[in-house]
């Protein structure tokens, strides 16, 4: 089961014209692979300060009415993610489980919803047969999701990290992923040697991904080392050239200098507090500021959500050894 509707790819030049078709999105042939998942989506405080650093005219494009759709395909494409995580770890101990026992073990950490699995069980006219009926951990997740695949309420609230999944070419645990569909992709490589990924892959960006896209550019230009941002670009690119169309300021020309106006990320993080030049920063996460202990303690509730989420989107290279 596949559930895309995520961020697109860069593109030839750096300007807005580089989201306008899907091929003026790729990167020498493909569209980037970023080597991990971008945070905004679990994170509506970076999203804000990310479409802040956008020039005026393409701030709309991260508007919340724009992000929803692309933030509700991110958080199930994370929460599919730990359900087939828990999949793989029952099957590798030849677990076999009622549906009602499978439901408790991995739908429900998961975030994924149970009632119309519920509802077909109790309909079937030999219930009680059904009722106790063990199924493997593999049969299970194939008929859970061709029949029941439904986001439970409490989706928005369960805390994850990001997770490795696998190459969709060479199955190798990875967490990178297509810039513009979001499937797993360990390397470029991997990438142009999948039959059939651009077909679905253009097919995601026709229904209107590029929003998301944009944003993830943003991000990723200020999380990855320019080595890492070219390495995924094919070396198409550098962050300077590729957000040239898009920022209100160029943050990395400011850091080189010194300075940090127009740098989001030293905003503090609270609700409602807009000091910058922040110098407190989240130990955990190491990936946001505050003005200091009040705000800190103020934005915990909020924060907490996602702390170990960001954790893993700031740890570079060493974020796949971290999540296993």
């Amino acid at each position: 089961v596949h559930h895309r509707g995520r961020s697109r790819s860069l593109a030839v030049a750096p300007s807005r014209a580089m989201f306008d078709s899907y091929d003026n999105s790729l990167c020498g042939g493909v569209p980037a692979v970023w080597p991990r998942a971008p945070r905004w989506p679990t994170d509506s405080a970076l999203l804000g300060k990310i479409r802040l650093s956008l020039a005026p005219e393409n701030q709309m494009t991260a508007s919340e009415y724009l992000m929803e759709p692309v933030k509700k395909q991110r958080l199930m494409d994370l929460a599919w993610a730990h359900f087939n995580r828990l999949i793989d770890k029952y099957h590798a101990e030849g677990a076999r489980h009622t549906l009602e026992e499978w439901a408790e073990l991995v739908c429900v950490p998961t975030g994924w919803g149970t009632d119309q699995m519920m509802d077909w069980l109790g309909s079937r006219e030999n219930f009680e047969e059904e009722q106790t009926k063990l199924y493997d951990a593999e049969p299970f997740c194939a008929l859970y999701g061709k029949n029941f695949l439904e986001l439970a309420p409490n989706a928005h609230s369960i805390s994850r990290r990001s997770v490795q999944r696998k190459c969709d070419k060479c199955r190798t645990p990875t967490l990178g992923e297509c810039a513009l569909c979001g499937e797993a992709f360990c390397s470029r490589a991997c990438m142009l040697a999948m039959k059939g990924h651009r077909r679905e892959c253009e097919m995601v960006y026709e229904n209107g991904n590029n929003c998301g896209a944009i944003v993830t550019l943003v991000e990723m230009m200020d999380v990855l080392t320019p080595e890492e941002f070219e390495a995924a670009t094919g070396g198409h690119f550098t962050p300077q050239q590729a957000g040239g169309g898009f920022l209100g300021v160029d943050r990395r020309k400011e850091k080189e200098a010194g300075t940090n106006a127009g740098d989001w990320a030293r905003v503090c993080a609270a609700r409602g507090c807009v000091a910058t030049e922040c110098a407190k920063k989240c130990t955990t996460c190491r990936a946001v500021y505050y003005c200091g202990k009040e705000c800190q303690k103020k934005d915990w509730k909020t924060h907490k959500k996602v702390c170990a989420s960001m954790a893993m989107g700031t740890m570079g290279k060493h974020a796949t050894e971290s999540s296993k």
